[in-house]
């Protein structure tokens, strides 16, 4: 849990102390994390709130979906999911209940740009964000296939001056949004 324990006292000791911490089911992460999660979104003042959502390895076997952040350059990590297996992509189920979650916590009368990897373009995942009126924006395969109405158009359809280099295009301008360029 930490490098450093602020109390003296035998390592065993400790040890036992934060078992004991973390087997309280009374305490979970509404008590300890989530006031101070409150207060940073609350206090954030640059809109949009910028999310980035990806997966990576945490260790012994385990896998971590977080949401977080983007503020002054930094991600400060909002909540995540953490399952055993290998680095790779979720289910789209996992991504869409995460994101749900961390909805509700959001400040009203914020908007918000979510950011994510190609691993977050599935239909059910974009159904979700569009129904909740957020922005987002995501790397994907230059063979992709997008659709509006009955017209369908590939990704080097959108940004022609970069070549085909859409995912370039659209993330210039994600990012002139974030630093308010």
């Amino acid at each position: 849990m930490a490098g450093e324990s602020p109390k003296a006292g035998k390592e065993e000791s400790r040890i036992m102390q934060l078992r004991r911490l973390l087997a309280n089911e009374a305490l979970d992460y509404t008590v300890y994390y989530l006031p101070f999660i409150l207060m940073v979104l609350s206090g954030l003042a640059h809109p949009p709130l910028v999310w980035v959502i990806d997966g990576s390895v945490t260790g012994r076997g385990c896998v971590m979906l977080r949401v977080s952040v983007v503020y002054q350059r930094r991600a400060l990590p909002l909540p995540g999911v953490m399952r055993k297996g290998k680095k790779g992509h979720f289910p789209e189920t996992i991504p869409i209940e995460l994101i749900k979650a961390v909805q509700d916590i959001l400040p009203s009368g914020r908007d918000v740009i979510v950011l994510g990897d190609g691993e977050f373009d599935g239909a059910k995942w974009l159904e979700t964000l569009n129904r909740w009126e957020g922005y987002y924006g995501c790397r994907t395969a230059k063979d992709s296939v997008f659709y509006e109405g009955d017209d369908d158009f590939k990704t080097q359809d959108i940004c022609p001056e970069r070549n085909g280099g859409a995912q370039a295009c659209l993330m210039s301008a994600l990012q002139a949004a974030v630093m308010g360029l």
